[in-house]
């Protein structure tokens, strides 16, 4: 095999050699890309694979749209509005796609829906440009009422 570094003489119209590189073998003697199957598990972040509300996380996808009740230490409001954020944002490993959290009255609350992040924003997009256009409908009927 050539090496894909090496220069070849080229004739020019005046027959004079110039240099050119060989053109590049893609990926021949070493891959540029390494294929895996499958890929890592995900990780908490301290190298965990999985975290310790694994099983909630089971529980909750075994009894999908129905809210329980953080089975964690949630002892004051602002504990309960931290564990929901950080659900929110992936935090637990466990929980990371497809879990809804709220706080209410110092408790914390999941549930399964199966709805991706993606799925969610959309839904949440959709509800705010409904909302927008119900707006600039009843703000347009209030003009032509007093147009009249």
């Amino acid at each position: 095999m050539p090496d894909s570094t090496a220069l070849e003489p080229v004739s020019n119209s005046l027959d004079n050699p110039t240099p050119k590189r060989a053109p590049r073998t893609c990926g021949t003697t070493s891959p540029k890309f390494t294929l895996v199957d499958p890929p890592p598990p995900l990780t908490n972040g301290k190298g965990n694979t999985r975290d310790k509300y694994a099983e909630f996380a089971e529980f909750l996808r075994s009894n999908p749209n129905q809210w329980a009740i953080w089975p964690g230490n949630v002892s004051t409001p602002r504990k309960s509005n931290e564990v929901t954020a950080s659900i929110r944002r992936g935090y637990f490993v466990a929980l990371r796609e497809g879990f809804e959290a709220v706080s209410r009255d110092g408790r914390a609350y999941v549930r399964f829906t199966g709805e991706t992040a993606t799925v969610g924003m959309e839904r949440r997009i959709q509800a705010i440009v409904r909302s927008e256009i119900r707006a600039a409908l009843a703000d347009a009927m209030a003009r032509s009422c007093h147009h009249d």
